[in-house]
């Protein structure tokens, strides 16, 4: 698990992003519930919004949506981030690393095509990049139990997490930086979250493909979902208006966070930081699908990919999204049309 103190500062900065699918479940499920675009329900949801800017979020975008009328779409913002951007539900935001459901969902359609196959070892397809590579399998990357050194606490990364150094990272030279770690623990005995893992994901995809892993979510993910703003992004640039992120400045830091990540670059104003850091390889998202698409996305369901280890409480740690479309009628776009069910 990353520490407390970097799950806390992760959490601490941009625009709250809440996209629900019902806003009140009991009520979704009766007939003769009010459609999701109702009065009375906006007008809770824009209220608890601005609960949460008054609480210190600097922004909140909300979008509810439950299949049965004009979606509820809201955003507020702290007053003093209107001077950088007027925030509005529709603007682009990084996504993180829910990127890694984008990689995971690529990896098992390679996986239903016979391309790779879960129990592959990574060495297989990056012969000499992975130490202990022939030991590590796409499994073990995928459910972070690969045992690779996170790349993030590296102190060569720092200072582009920070906003300090605008050089641009590539997935080979990440992946370079987290291997020339010692591993944290043997393949397969135990858990740790690890960005690494999932840059040595992406090459092996590459490597297998032969095209780069933005064309990947473009043409497998995107496109046929009709995600026309949804996009694979390899610098800090953007393709249309877009949330700003802020940290807390060094004085408004949560005690728990270290020194070194206390001082991020950017104006400050208001106890904040309009941060500068160089969000590369994430997926940026401004939209939700349409409803037949999201219908189809209820009918894939959810895959979990077996032996995953699970959080405390029971919740799976790794949970590859759209990834059952092999399943049946409720499945994805299927780039090939021979596409075999996944066994595992």
């Amino acid at each position: 698990m990353r520490p407390r103190w970097l799950r806390t500062l992760t959490a601490s900065a941009p625009a709250v992003s809440l996209a629900v699918a019902a806003a009140f479940p009991a009520a979704a499920a009766t007939p003769s519930a009010p459609r999701s675009g109702t009065k009375a329900q906006r007008a809770q949801l824009q209220q608890l919004a601005r609960k949460l800017v008054e609480a210190g979020a600097p922004g909140v975008i909300v979008r509810v949506d439950d299949g049965r009328g004009r979606p509820v779409k809201i955003a507020e913002q702290a007053t003093w981030t209107r001077r950088d951007h007027l925030l509005k539900a529709g603007d682009e935001s990084r996504m993180g690393s829910n990127t890694k459901t984008m990689v995971a969902t690529l990896v098992l359609q390679l996986v239903a095509e016979g391309g790779l196959a879960l129990t592959d070892p990574v060495g297989k397809w990056l012969p000499g990049k992975v130490p202990n590579g022939k030991a590590i399998t796409l499994r073990m990357l995928l459910n972070h139990t690969g045992g690779l050194f996170d790349y993030t606490e590296d102190a060569a990364v720092r200072p582009s997490m920070l906003g300090k150094d605008r050089r641009r990272w590539t997935s080979a030279k990440l992946l370079a930086v987290g291997v020339k770690h010692d591993p944290l623990f043997a393949p397969g005995t135990k858990w740790s979250y690890s960005n690494t893992g999932y840059a040595a994901l992406g090459a092996v995809l590459e490597r297998v493909t032969g095209a780069s892993l933005a064309d990947l979510v473009r043409d497998r993910i995107a496109r046929p979902l009709g995600l026309k703003h949804t996009y694979y992004a390899t610098d800090s640039t953007w393709h249309g208006p877009h949330a700003r992120g802020y940290e807390p400045d060094a004085a408004h830091m949560p005690p728990s966070v270290p020194a070194g990540f206390r001082h991020f670059a950017g104006a400050r104003h208001h106890g904040h930081v309009l941060a500068v850091v160089q969000h590369q390889h994430q997926v940026v998202v401004r939209e939700c699908p349409d409803q037949a698409v999201q219908d189809r996305l209820r009918g894939g369901g959810t895959s979990r990919l077996p032996g995953d280890r699970r959080e405390r409480g029971g919740s799976p740690r790794n949970t590859a999204r759209w990834a059952s479309w092999s399943s049946g009628p409720g499945s994805l776009p299927k780039p090939s049309a021979s596409r075999p069910r996944i066994r595992w």
